[in-house]
């Protein structure tokens, strides 16, 4: 039984694949067009803001950073969501950075020894979301004109992120640290050169998986049927495109719960690139599915009695058909991503007075 149900996943995929060959044999213009405009989106918005959150968490590992932090946020992470200080990391670089920078964080915490395979699960379930720039700017300001909704859409994206770590704290209580390397708890810069070295090949690596799903996902989205089920369909498989179709189709009461939902759930092009990034540290897909279905649920709830009990006018909503995707410039976009670690600091020194606060009144 278990063989029959393995093999129902390679033939819709070779199902899929037929389909995507023919219809870009059929109308070579709209593939070629839609792999052209993801490339455009891949050189102005995708590398621009991903790329230097990627190299720098792959630098704060190896330097100990998540070590250095497990001395002194421990005592709050591991109560709240079951995870070593370390996961702090991967908790602060997820919430403002974007996707999959959380599952990188992850994955290479796991493979340095800084968090066990329990633990790393459990921060795939909650650590992976969508960054401010993208929920504030291109949601908010991009395609419904309303920067405050765009906060509000992202704080609420943040706590129910938050709200599924602390329901996962319990996940899987096998705490597998056996084989792991030994994790460093200072700061090392013996090997500063190796280290840069090293963070950038892996850097540049994971951008181009990243780049890869975008593009093969944008394609394939293009040549979905008209139907009017598409733009759920749509925003299932690839969110950027499927919530500008759903905004752009007409706002309802149920116009922003859906959206949250979709940004947590984060469809199947951010899965691809999530599967591909962990795939080489064996860490299992389920919890990341599972975290994502719940923080969608979650989402959804929090978003529909918020704005039940704060009702706004549709006419609030100056949605653009035109979306641009392009709100941010390039030098805007890393200009964001510097002013973003900086604050990441911040939130870490915090976190990190926060914790010596609490050691010394225990």
């Amino acid at each position: 039984m278990n063989n029959k149900k393995s093999s129902v996943a390679p033939y819709l995929i070779i199902i899929c694949l037929i389909y995507l060959s023919a219809f870009m044999i059929i109308s070579p213009t709209r593939s070629m067009e839609a792999a052209n405009k993801s490339l455009i989106i891949c050189g102005k918005i995708v590398i621009p803001s991903l790329f230097p959150f990627i190299f720098c968490a792959n630098m704060f590992i190896a330097l100990g950073l998540a070590g250095m932090l497990s001395k002194y946020i421990s005592r709050l992470m591991y109560p709240i969501f079951g995870v070593s200080g370390a996961g702090g990391l991967a908790l602060i670089l997820g919430i403002i950075s974007g996707y999959p920078i959380g599952a990188v964080c992850a994955a290479t915490l796991y493979k340095t020894g800084e968090c066990s395979k329990t633990e790393s699960e459990r921060l795939l379930a909650f650590c992976n979301n969508s960054g401010p720039m993208f929920i504030i700017g291109s949601i908010g300001v991009g395609m419904l004109k309303n920067y405050k909704i765009g906060l509000i859409l992202y704080l609420i994206h943040i706590m129910s992120s938050l709200i599924c770590g602390i329901l996962f704290k319990n996940y899987s209580k096998i705490n597998n640290t056996n084989k792991l390397p030994i994790s460093r708890d200072e700061c090392d810069m013996g090997n500063l050169s190796s280290d840069i070295a090293n963070a950038l090949n892996s850097s540049v690596d994971t951008i181009l998986k990243i780049c890869g799903y975008v593009i093969i996902f944008a394609v394939f989205t293009a040549v979905l049927p008209d139907t009017a089920y598409k733009k759920y369909i749509y925003a299932f498989i690839e969110i950027t495109g499927g919530i500008n179709e759903l905004i752009s189709s007409g706002i309802n009461f149920l116009t922003l719960p859906l959206t949250s939902a979709f940004l947590s759930l984060s469809g199947l092009s951010v899965l691809a690139q999530v599967s591909s990034v962990i795939g080489s540290s064996g860490l299992s897909i389920k919890p990341y599915i599972i975290g994502k279905s719940l923080q969608a649920i979650i989402s959804f709830s929090l978003t529909y009695i918020f704005f039940r009990l704060v009702p706004i006018s549709v006419n609030a909503f100056s949605y653009n058909k035109e979306y641009n995707v392009f709100i941010f410039s390039a030098k805007e976009l890393i200009f964001n991503s510097l002013i973003l670690i900086l604050v990441s600091f911040i939130i870490l020194a915090i976190m990190m007075i926060i914790a010596k606060f609490f050691n010394k009144t225990k």
